[in-house]
């Protein structure tokens, strides 16, 4: 099984290693969640705090792109397409009047900004995770079939699979991994009735062999949104769920995007 280990849970009676899905709200942590900077009236603030915060930015921004990288995606990429240039924002500008004793020094003053840089990426990283389908389409399952080559399960030739086969309870429901748009729900040829999410930056979900759906296109869906109903149309030898993850029309092997899920949930936090 090609699910991450730390995060195994067990679904009573099946016997069968169940991954936990990520929760997305713990993305919201990597901002908050830094080294204590809060100081008391007995412990003057050190000019170290600063350096210490852009560490620890550096730290967890590295890890991601780390993360990222084995699901065959480029962080930086990803968060220059999450840009929302359409998207109006006032300039205003204000706060109390505090005078300037003195001025501060170019390398402060450079300082302060390369901080400020810092977190205004991992902001913008926060943004563009939230649309990375990380999380498992199916609360319970097995894993039937692996991506990549392997022999045909009807006519027994070599043949590549785009996707993951999931095997679960009857009329299971099919979960989105990511908020996204709907932008296909019907029958599909070959993968019998289908729902296509577009997660944006060129990322989509495809939830195959379904029995029925549950959402129409041009419908915005939410993480854990049941899209489907498990089935045996199209092209199957039984009752699954075929999930795809492409990049830009590249299939790529969504057991890695499941891994680096668990593994952001550790290091999040739960």
């Amino acid at each position: 099984m090609l699910v991450a280990a730390p995060v195994l849970a067990v679904t009573p009676g099946s016997g069968a290693a169940v991954p936990v899905p990520p929760e997305r709200p713990a993305i919201e942590k990597l901002a908050a969640s830094g080294p204590d900077t809060s100081v008391t009236k007995a412990e003057p603030v050190t000019k170290a705090e600063p350096t210490k915060l852009r560490a620890w930015i550096a730290t967890h921004l590295k890890s991601l792109d780390r993360l990222l990288a084995k699901s065959g995606l480029d962080l930086t990429e990803l968060v220059a397409q999450a840009e929302r240039p359409d998207l109006q924002l006032s300039d205003g500008q204000g706060g109390p009047l505090v005078p300037a004793l003195a001025r501060r020094l170019p390398g402060q003053v450079n300082a302060a900004r390369g901080g400020s840089l810092d977190l205004e990426r991992l902001q913008r990283v926060q943004v563009a995770l939230r649309s990375v389908p990380l999380a498992t389409p199916m609360s319970e399952y097995k894993l039937n079939s692996r991506f990549g080559y392997r022999r045909d399960p009807l006519n027994r030739r070599g043949a590549m699979h785009t996707g993951l086969d999931f095997g679960g309870p009857a009329n299971a429901p099919v979960l989105a991994t990511a908020p996204g748009e709907v932008v296909e729900a019907g029958r599909s040829g070959a993968y019998g009735v289908m729902v296509v999410i577009d997660h944006g930056m060129g990322l989509e979900t495809r939830y195959a062999h379904l029995r029925s759906v549950k959402v129409r296109v041009g419908q915005k869906v939410a993480l854990h949104q049941p899209v489907g109903i498990m089935g045996r149309t199209g092209r199957t030898t039984g009752a699954h769920l075929h999930y795809e993850i492409r990049l830009d029309g590249r299939a790529l092997n969504p057991a890695q995007f499941l891994e680096a899920g668990g593994q952001l949930k550790q290091l999040v936090g739960s």
